[in-house]
């Protein structure tokens, strides 16, 4: 069973998101699909049809997909198959990023402290002449 479902996987991912949508409603649905499909997303038994067999029309993709049971999390699992991927991972990604990239930045704002302080040092050694007493001593 784990090759049969290795292989479904890599098989959708290398196909369009049409293909992605079936292997969804497959597993969804896996006895009577059709007919599932069709009252999950308000379709008719031909388009319904076409979603199982990966032959969803555009038109019909964005049905499912504006359907009040279709939706964002839908297209983010069904974009994250077709790449390989899933949405818990993607996000996970993201997570990871955005934390290193906040790493980064607490960094260079210790480097830039580090910085002002050594320009107050030296800007203030600036204004001493050589005994120490400043520009302005007699």
């Amino acid at each position: 069973m784990g090759f049969q479902n290795n292989f479904r996987e890599k098989q959708e991912s290398s196909f369009g998101i049409e293909n992605a949508l079936a292997g969804y409603c497959r597993r969804r649905w896996p006895d009577k699909s059709l007919q599932h499909i069709a009252r999950e997303w308000d379709l008719t038994e031909s388009e319904a049809s076409n979603v199982l067999y990966g032959l969803a029309s555009k038109r019909v993709f964005n049905k499912v997909l504006r359907h009040r049971r279709g939706g964002p999390y839908l297209f983010f699992q069904l974009a994250a198959a077709v790449v390989g991927a899933t949405v818990e991972g993607v996000i996970q990604q993201q997570a990871e990023e955005t934390k290193d990239a906040a790493n980064k930045q607490v960094l260079a704002a210790i480097r830039l402290s580090k910085m002002a302080s050594r320009l107050a040092d030296f800007s203030g050694d600036l204004g001493r002449d050589r005994d120490g007493l400043g520009p302005d001593h007699p």
